[in-house]
């Protein structure tokens, strides 16, 4: 491997990695570069509902909602909400909110998915 200096400190230094190699002494081999794997660390989703989400979602007057409730949790799963804007709806067995919202405002609507609630502001901003 090559490297220049550019005389001018640390700033624009280069190294040329095209073709690059490490030659070891006496026949020594590289370290075992990875460790023997320990397995999945993460626990498992639990079986109950958990929304996970921001608390603001925003939209525009006129234009189209496509937005899911993001639930973890065994399925199938009811979805239901209150506050919703007249011009959107959501499907109870997806948790998919579209249409549309026609004026602009800020909405509270409460999502719930079987036992689990929560609060959005769905903020609608100018066209």
């Amino acid at each position: 491997m090559f490297f220049a200096a550019a005389g001018n400190g640390i700033s624009k230094d280069h190294a040329d990695w095209a073709n690059a190699y490490f030659t070891m002494k006496d026949g020594a081999r590289p370290a075992k570069a990875v460790a023997e794997q320990l397995g999945i660390l993460t626990p498992p989703p639990s079986a109950a509902p958990r929304i996970n989400n921001a608390r603001f979602f925003g939209v525009r007057p006129g234009h189209p909602i496509l937005w899911r409730v993001p639930v973890s949790g065994e399925r199938p799963m009811r979805f239901s909400a209150s506050g919703i804007h007249a011009g959107a709806k959501l499907d109870a067995s997806t948790g998919f909110v579209t249409g549309a919202v026609t004026k602009r405002g800020k909405y509270k609507i409460s999502f719930s998915a079987d036992s689990k609630t929560i609060v959005l502001m769905v903020s609608a901003a100018a066209k």
